[in-house]
């Protein structure tokens, strides 16, 4: 979403704002005034300010006098506007920058990393210290995953995969902070279909979750054919050009269940 974004964006005071959730976005700023309308000057809502790490959700945006863009959130039920530049953005664009990120510094530091499952290590910058100690890292196809969702103040239950051990099933992960920011898509001719045949279909989205059949294994889909599947160093070592991101073309398990982004 851009300032110039006719699509999301009202331009004049006298345009009624959107109240129908689009995405979700993080408090970033130690508390977040929360206005009447899209202006500093503004009076502050009755349940303003939010704090930090508060979840709000974004309905529509606007240019303020000053033309940088405020988001018109809904939060407890309660409307008003804040300033976009003290939030973060809880949606696929976000999971995905992230996974490159993590992707990038495994690549770089390819010798640290190996296939392996620690249940202790919740996020990214636990891996940066043992990196930086000079430790292997034990690393599995869905612990970028976790690290990006931690990031973005989304919690998982413990286990080794998103999925439980079952038929490749969601079941029994797909619950509290993560069932709030996405929906299941667990019925239609997606299901059964590999990667390569779901996008040839124009049946997945850039950020999709992907559960396998009959295996304890997760992918999210990044766009354009191409998807983050294992953070293992294998990935760095065989030169893959942008780490952990690979040709959706070389992967044919069927798929069974896909978390999407709501909004």
């Amino acid at each position: 979403m851009t300032p110039t974004s006719k699509k999301f964006f009202a331009v004049s005071k006298t345009a009624i704002p959107n109240k129908l959730k689009k995405f979700y976005v993080k408090v970033t700023a130690k508390t977040l005034n929360v206005r009447s309308w899209a202006d500093a000057d503004s009076r502050p809502c009755s349940f303003s300010p939010v704090r930090k790490g508060a979840m709000l959700a974004v309905c529509d945006a606007i240019l303020a006098p000053d033309k940088k863009p405020w988001y018109y959130i809904k939060y407890n039920g309660l409307y008003g506007f804040v300033n976009a530049a003290y939030v973060d953005r809880l949606d696929r664009d976000r999971v995905i920058m992230l996974l490159q990120k993590y992707s990038k510094y495994i690549k770089t530091n390819a010798r640290f990393f190996h296939r392996a499952y620690d249940g202790d290590l919740t996020t990214f910058a636990k891996a940066k210290r043992l990196v930086e100690a000079k430790k292997k890292v034990g690393i599995t196809c869905v612990v970028p995953l976790r690290w990006a969702l931690a990031e973005m103040g989304l919690k998982t239950s413990h286990g080794q995969s998103m999925i439980s051990g079952v038929d490749g099933s969601f079941k029994d992960y797909y619950s509290g902070s993560i069932k709030t920011h996405l929906t299941r898509i667990t019925a239609g001719e997606v299901i059964g279909k590999t990667v390569r045949q779901a996008v040839d279909g124009g049946l997945l989205k850039k950020g999709d979750i992907i559960c396998y059949k009959n295996h304890t294994h997760t992918s999210i889909y990044s766009g354009s054919g191409y998807y983050f599947y294992e953070g293992g160093s294998q990935c760095a070592k065989i030169n893959y050009a942008t780490g952990i991101k690979m040709d959706y073309k070389n992967y044919s398990y069927k798929i069974s269940e896909i978390l999407r982004w709501k909004g």
